[in-house]
């Protein structure tokens, strides 16, 4: 069922939309404050009243006026030293400013700023940049560090000699398993790992051999040792898994691609940090081995660093 329209008739007229400063005189109109021993009103209060329609004409005058705009922030005469307009309606005299008192007032307070401020405004104005550059002459000459001839490059891993006494052994290395693979035309292939733990059972427990080197390469697997091998590399190397890296790291082609490199490169990382540990020489030297394959022949030389 609908509801019947109503219509506005005299006996219910609409409600009639009064200025705000009218609202406000009805809502906030309070008596005037009276002495007491007079009950009379007090002349020199302020009303309430008076107070808030005032507020409530100045409102209606800004609703009724779009265009209003209060003149007495908008003009005036600019700053000659901030060019704005003054915030204060005051009059700053820094001519008898001192700056070595402590301010009294406001207005010493706000003279003493606008003249520190307009020496700055002088400094900037008359340097010329000389300052700038003898200061910071003077700076870098104070500076004991400055003094020292040269600076002191980062230390290297490993010594000139080591790298190439390795890189030579690697490169024999690859030079026998190269060999080899030339020279056969057929693999006495087995059935390799599946997984990581039988992976690390079968090579922790036995020699490695060229033959099963071959068989890893022709069916893919090495990229997936490697990244085993960067895991499994600790402070002290079983001497079985120290075989079978040496190995798999000698059969790897000349050039990688990139997602290889990166594999590589991590295993090499992991060989640096593990420099940082005490090691005994045979480890030692395992690590600087890996180091030399990946930071000279594959070109990761900030391993070397």
């Amino acid at each position: 069922m609908s509801l019947p329209k109503r219509s506005f008739s005299e006996a219910n007229p609409p409600q009639q939309a009064y200025p705000v400063h009218m609202l406000t005189d009805t809502i906030y109109k309070r008596p005037k404050p009276v002495d007491d021993e007079t009950d009379e009103p007090l002349e020199d209060s302020i009303s309430t009243t008076t107070s808030l329609a005032s507020v409530g004409q100045a409102t209606n005058r800004i609703i009724s006026d779009p265009g209003y705009k209060d003149k007495s922030v908008t003009q005036g005469p600019l700053d000659p030293i901030f060019g704005q307009r003054r915030a204060f309606p005051i009059t700053i005299d820094i001519d008898s400013v001192d700056l070595t008192k402590t301010p009294e007032n406001v207005n010493e307070y706000l003279a003493m700023v606008r003249l520190e401020a307009q020496q700055y405004d002088d400094s900037l104005n008359n340097d010329d940049g000389s300052n700038i550059e003898s200061d910071f002459e003077e700076k870098e000459n104070d500076n004991p560090e400055n003094n020292e001839q040269e600076i002191q490059e980062p230390k290297a891993v490993l010594t000139k000699e080591e790298i190439d006494l390795l890189l030579t052994k690697y490169q024999d290395q690859r030079s026998v398993y190269q060999n080899y693979r030339m020279g056969i035309t057929e693999l006495d292939a087995i059935d390799l790992p599946t997984t990581q733990k039988a992976w690390k059972f079968f090579i922790f427990n036995n020699e490695p051999s060229l033959d099963l080197v071959a068989q890893i390469f022709e069916e893919k697997e090495h990229i997936k040792l490697i990244i085993y091998f960067t895991k499994w590399l600790n402070i002290d190397v079983n001497i079985h898994f120290e075989q079978w890296l040496m190995q798999i790291m000698a059969g790897l082609e000349d050039l990688l691609d990139n997602s290889d490199i990166s594999i590589v490169r991590s295993l090499g990382k992991k060989a640096k940090k593990q420099l940082t540990n005490e090691l005994n020489s045979r480890n030692e030297n395992i690590m600087k081995m890996i180091l030399v394959i990946t930071g000279r022949f594959y070109g990761q030389r900030d391993l070397l660093l």
